[in-house]
């Protein structure tokens, strides 16, 4: 049985090294900056778990959304806020269906 995490950390050097993009998308800077993003953060979040400092963790992500909402206006306030609620809804559906998958043809699904 593989590991899932060294499963995640090979998949997410793949879209940094360019080997593979997002979905069935080319490679490209996009797909890398969105792997060393996560792979940067599954890492944070794994030592925030280690040190039990989880919420404060997930205050300092939280703050980070808003300085990044606001530095953008109303518009981009309401991107940030909704992408967040399409993603904590979409894995609350991924945890009620067996094998976690998504919905296909989701009518609320964003482009990311």
């Amino acid at each position: 049985m593989d590991d899932p995490k060294a499963t995640f950390e090979k998949a997410m050097a793949s879209l940094i090294e360019g080997k593979r993009g997002l979905g069935s998308a080319p490679a490209d800077a996009r797909s890398a900056l969105v792997g060393a993003c996560l792979l940067a953060l599954e890492r944070m979040l794994s030592e925030a778990i280690r040190v039990k400092s989880v919420d404060a963790f997930v205050d300092v992500l939280a703050w980070q959304l808003a300085v990044m909402g606001t530095q953008g206006g109303p518009a981009a306030i309401a991107d940030v806020v909704g992408r967040l609620e399409w993603h904590l809804g979409n894995l609350a559906d991924a945890d009620g269906e067996e094998g976690g998958q998504e919905s296909a043809g989701s009518p609320d699904s964003r482009s990311h």
